[in-house]
């Protein structure tokens, strides 16, 4: 293991331990005591030690601030008028329509109730002001038995307060800056078409797969589909961010004998999408891999896919620190690093003598590599899908065979739809 991937392990390790810990920086305080000592007795892994210490700082204080008490002037029987900037888009909630904002640094989820959010909550996009009266009110918390501790769930819930508006006459709405307005129009014009060209049923899938509103999705399907293992088809993830970046940077290559173009080009794409599509953290994480692989490709660099993991870990860790407890990163890193690690054993073993099939054999060896990248994948996310969800599943294994290449289709398919509507819509 090369120095630079030891660092990086290094950190990552030492974040969670920060955000974990119960006494927070007499963790920070013992570390600083071991790197210490590394420095007295080994210099040559003083930097080991220094970067361990670093990663339970930068927990802990991760651990601080999510835990901080929420403010006390806010808290109050009656609503008070807030202004907050919106961090995703309006969505249909229990009760009403749900705003996730950022209020003085503070997040807040609350629901607009009444009926006239119906016909107004399409204007509550990410990157707008609003303005209401809103009644605030510390999260329920479970106390059921076996449920996760007070502490734990703090730590991984998305908001700090929630509210209530009482109906969407008192909400005040204000333009956001001109690349989030732009984005907002570009996921209007998505759900304009897919409502257009698409039966309800489909128009809901294809606008899932393309920004990840799956607010139209039926409750049903829905269970079906995590129960079968392939929920992550109609989520955007890394699978949607790579498909998009593989795909631009092939047909620009075709048209160019530069690399520079195609990189430069790829980057943007990938940046705008991120954009359009942003505020969920495995787009974040696909689109600051997809960006830093291709800014390193661009100045000659052609990273191992290890290494290359490990650089967006630290990245991911220190844009968001408290990412290391986060299940669905646990997933994300863990199946990527099942493809990168685990899947070239299974090829080399299933393989054998015949290294280089032609014809039918060539055809059942890349049914066989996708058979054992889903399982390579399994092996190191079952773990936790276990301990977490308590469920192991194994339809996935065959079910992902038809459900990632329908899934490509349906996202380019989607794309060029969304494409030629600007002219013959």
């Amino acid at each position: 293991m090369s120095i630079g991937l030891r660092l990086a392990v290094v950190f990552v390790i030492g974040t969670p331990a920060g955000v974990l810990c119960d006494h927070e920086f007499a963790l920070v305080a013992a570390l600083g005591v071991c790197s210490a000592a590394f420095v007295i007795a080994w210099p040559r892994q003083t930097t080991i030690g220094l970067v361990l210490m670093t990663g339970a700082t930068v927990g802990a204080a991760a651990r601080v601030h999510a835990l901080r008490p929420a403010p006390s002037h806010l808290i109050t029987p009656d609503p008070i008028l807030l202004t907050g900037v919106l961090l995703s888009d309006a969505a249909p909630s229990p009760g009403g329509f749900r705003l996730d904002l950022r209020i003085d640094g503070w997040r807040v989820r609350a629901v607009v109730a009444g009926a006239m959010a119906e016909n107004t909550y399409r204007q509550w996009t990410r990157g707008r002001t609003i303005t209401a009266p809103i009644r605030l009110r510390q999260p329920d918390l479970v106390r059921n038995p076996g449920s996760p501790t007070e502490t734990w769930q703090r730590l991984t819930r998305r908001f700090d307060v929630i509210g209530t508006v009482k109906s969407a006459a008192l909400v005040d709405v204000s333009t956001g800056p001109w690349w989030q307005e732009w984005a907002a129009r570009v996921r209007a014009h998505v759900r304009r078409t897919t409502a257009t060209l698409f039966s309800p049923y489909s128009a809901s899938v294809v606008t899932a797969i393309l920004i990840g509103d799956r607010a139209g999705l039926d409750d049903e399907v829905t269970r079906r589909l995590q129960a079968a293992g392939t929920f992550h088809v109609i989520a955007i993830s890394g699978g949607n961010v790579a498909m998009l970046t593989m795909v631009c940077f092939v047909l620009l290559r075709l048209v160019t004998r530069s690399l520079v173009f195609p990189i430069v080009a790829t980057t943007v794409i990938v940046i705008v999408y991120g954009v359009v599509v942003g505020g969920d953290p495995a787009v974040t994480r696909a689109v600051v891999a997809a960006v830093i692989y291709l800014l390193l490709r661009l100045v000659g660099i052609n990273p191992q896919p290890v290494n290359l993991l490990a650089v967006v870990a630290v990245v991911c860790v220190v844009m968001e620190p408290l990412a290391v407890i986060d299940v669905g990163a646990w997933l994300s890193f863990g199946a990527t690093l099942g493809l990168i690690v685990v899947l070239p054993r299974l090829l080399r073993a299933a393989r054998g003598p015949n290294a280089h099939p032609v014809g039918w054999a060539r055809m059942w060896d890349w049914l066989r590599a996708a058979v054992l990248a889903t399982v390579a994948a399994e092996i190191l996310i079952m773990p936790v899908t276990a301990g977490i969800f308590a469920r192991v599943g194994v339809a996935g294994l065959l079910l992902n065979l038809v459900a990632i290449p329908a899934m490509a289709v349906v996202q380019f398919a989607g794309l060029a739809a969304c494409g030629l509507a600007l002219v013959w819509i």
